[in-house]
């Protein structure tokens, strides 16, 4: 018996609380929170700006001893790395490096990625300055 009521006066209170209630109007179920990124963005570091225009990411043009120190990882929307591009082996003939069309001594980033990348992070390991990192998204 005290079952009986314990049960009728839980389903008392879960109806006065609303909580019985199917109708959830006050929830916005159309609200998508997944991240939408700019088919074309750019992303400005101290010295370097890359620019996406969908699934290809280029950047300035430094020289090649320029971007000795430096490491890009690219990454998607949930953070998934897509890409790496290693600066130090850039004359090894890694995909996503190219001589820069207007100087001859400089090279650039130029990559075509299977996906859209929303995400790049810069980072340097000079053994003349303290390892930094810089993330941009797009």
């Amino acid at each position: 018996m005290k079952q009986v009521i314990f049960a009728i006066a839980l389903l008392a209170m879960a109806s006065l609380t609303g909580c019985l209630n199917t109708d959830d109007t006050s929830v916005d179920e159309t609200t998508d929170t997944t991240y939408k990124p700019s088919k074309n963005s750019s992303v400005l570091f101290p010295g370097t700006t890359f620019e996406k225009t969908g699934n290809s990411i280029t950047s300035s043009c430094k020289s090649a001893a320029g971007w000795d120190y430096y490491y890009i990882s690219i990454a998607d929307a949930n953070s998934n790395v897509i890409w790496t591009l290693d600066g130090y082996n850039l004359n090894s003939g890694q995909y996503g490096w190219e001589q820069c069309p207007t100087e001859d001594s400089y090279i650039r980033v130029n990559i075509t990625l299977p996906q859209e990348p929303v995400r790049i992070t810069l980072s340097n390991w000079n053994q003349d300055s303290p390892l930094y990192s810089s993330t941009g998204t797009f």
